[in-house]
């Protein structure tokens, strides 16, 4: 790259580029200042001339920059002309082997390479990108470990876990041009845990979870738990006991796996039996389809209550049943209730409204062999085509519930079977399996 200034106290500034320059220079720049008190003129020789019209209100030094295409000529006059005052001009020439005639970066720069984040924490890489006139200024980000810190691709990073990584930005058109930053995760301590609840009383045979918070609210969360009551309670790690036998007031401990200084005590007590008051079910409203199923979960109150256990219950078991474990399938269309009843209680339950609808559409799953030619499509909402079976293929259709439809040998390859609404059926064609929501 050549520059070279002229500084002139005249009407007149002619520069000549060189023959031997023509086939190497890629783009040449002038720049001009003058004083505001004339309108001055850039005028090229063979090109198209370009007029500045200056503010009569700002007196300020005026400054404009002109890009000439001097390719393949053998002389360029550059002309900048103005009827008084200094003018001052500046002509750099770009040659074709430098870098940024190729519009490539030359340079990126990161004002702060070194980081420390919380774990959790963000922070924007800004870059400065060189040259101003670079064709493409994009950036490529990239952790040197995604375990510890994520980078966006507009140069977010994010951090994940206590360590370090090294964020790379890289010019996308010239990859071997690129700026580091180190970032360094760190944990956050707490200064204080607390208990969400106060004192606790479980039942023998009972459990319950201690849940803590921290302050401040983003510190690691990491505890160890430790008891010197575990002839009365087991202790896990998660904060969970579970009651052996009664006594009088124990406690556990939750200290912090970053600073072992920050812990908290919780005391509790262990009565012999904690009876059951109420039971939640959840959700408490649900509308099904005919055949859809849908799990429900039920807690009982108070929490370390000696025995949690409750029976599920059906109101209509033709509209809908339910397992041991709370899992509800849909038989037919009508309304019931599921009910959650504690073993302990009786009289403490929990509800679930269920409403049954039909299906929006029939569904037909198979499970058999890829070269079957057997197929079942439904006419309707409750006939059945089966075709493609062969002569004498035993054939049967039973519902979810057991109930017997049909069980014979086939007689011809097609068959039309009607079932009634609102159930599952299994039909069986030699080793083919269809389950129809009918």
């Amino acid at each position: 790259m050549v520059s070279f200034w002229e500084e002139r106290e005249r009407e007149s500034l002619r520069f000549s580029l060189s023959k031997e320059y023509r086939n190497e220079i890629c783009r040449v720049f002038l720049d001009y200042v003058t004083s505001p008190d004339e309108s001055p003129t850039v005028s090229i020789c063979e090109g198209e001339e370009v007029t500045i019209q200056s503010s009569t209100v700002d007196r300020q030094m005026m400054k404009r920059r002109f890009e000439l295409c001097v390719d393949g000529k053998e002389t360029q006059e550059i002309s900048v002309s103005s009827s008084g005052g200094l003018c001052i001009v500046a002509m750099t020439i770009i040659y074709k082997d430098s870098r940024a005639a190729k519009g490539d970066v030359e340079t990126i720069f990161i004002p702060a390479t070194t980081r420390t984040l919380n774990i959790g924490g963000q922070t924007k890489i800004e870059a400065i990108v060189s040259p101003d006139y670079a064709l493409d200024r994009t950036l490529n980000y990239m952790s040197s470990d995604e375990s510890v810190v994520i980078v966006d691709e507009d140069g977010v990073a994010t951090a994940i876990a206590k360590g370090r990584a090294v964020v790379t930005a890289s010019s996308k058109i010239t990859p071997s041009v690129y700026a580091l930053v180190e970032i360094n995760v760190v944990e956050i301590a707490p200064t204080s845990i607390s208990y969400v609840d106060g004192e606790r009383t479980v039942g023998v045979g009972g459990s319950l979870k201690f849940e803590l918070e921290f302050i401040p609210s983003n510190a690691v969360r990491d505890v160890i738990w430790t008891t010197d009551y575990s002839d009365y309670f087991d202790l896990d790690q998660t904060g969970r006991i579970k009651a052996k036998k009664a006594t009088g007031a124990v406690n556990v401990c939750a200290t912090s796996a970053v600073d072992k200084s920050v812990c908290k005590y919780c005391v509790f007590k262990i009565v012999d039996h904690l009876g059951v008051e109420s039971v939640d079910v959840l959700p408490a409203m649900i509308t099904l389809q005919v055949g859809e199923a849908r799990q429900l979960s039920a807690s009982v109150f108070p929490c370390g209550a000696s025995d949690t256990r409750v029976e599920w219950q059906s109101t209509d078991y033709d509209v809908a049943e339910v397992d041991s474990n709370g899992n509800v399938i849909a038989k037919r269309t009508g309304q019931c209730i599921i009910k959650a009843v504690s073993v302990d209680n009786s009289s403490a339950e929990g509800m679930c409204a269920v409403s049954v609808e039909e299906n929006d559409v029939a569904s037909i799953e198979y499970s058999g062999s890829s070269e079957s030619n057997v197929t079942v499509t439904m006419i309707d909402r409750n006939t059945v085509r089966i075709s493609g079976m062969s002569k004498g293929t035993p054939l049967s259709i039973v519902s979810v519930n057991g109930y017997e439809y049909m069980r014979c040998k086939t007689a011809s390859e097609d068959m039309t079977v009607s079932l009634p609404e609102g159930n599952i059926y299994v039909i069986s064609v030699g080793k083919d399996i269809f389950k129809i929501s009918a």
